[in-house]
């Protein structure tokens, strides 16, 4: 049909460009019937993890946060079922540390990950603890 690849390639490039609702349903179907596939290639991009390293991870810590000990219930809306642990990495250092669920990865976001401001917010809850006991 075409006579080089480059042709090829530019007649899909214009195709995507004139069709986009058809290739947003596309890339969706994909994702939802490639779910595993898409969070292993992802981990690997954005934490140079393979599949094989994060399936250990999550086996040595029996599936569980590494922070509340307590296994993830964050529900994934677009496909019904529960996400996977998050990976915990240090900002700073990039860092592979364990693997949390998506609330205590997102607490240690909030705060920054900063163990001195972190030490405050425990202190004014024990405070208020003791206060409304």
């Amino acid at each position: 049909m075409f006579k080089t690849r480059e042709a090829a390639n530019a007649w899909q490039r214009q195709w995507n460009k004139n069709n986009p609702e058809k290739v947003k349903a596309v890339q969706k179907k994909y994702r939802d019937t490639h779910k595993q596939q898409e969070s292993d290639r992802h981990r690997k991009r954005k934490f140079g993890i393979p599949a094989e390293r994060y399936k250990e991870m999550s086996e040595q810590q029996a599936n569980k946060c590494a922070i509340c000990r307590k296994l993830e219930t964050e529900v994934d809306t677009r496909t019904g079922t529960v996400r996977s642990l998050a990976v915990d990495h240090d900002h700073h250092t990039d860092k592979l540390r364990s693997l949390l669920c998506r609330r205590c990865n997102a607490g240690l976001g909030m705060f920054y990950e900063d163990v001195e401001l972190m030490s405050k917010a425990i202190k004014y809850l024990e405070e208020w603890n003791v206060r409304n006991s």
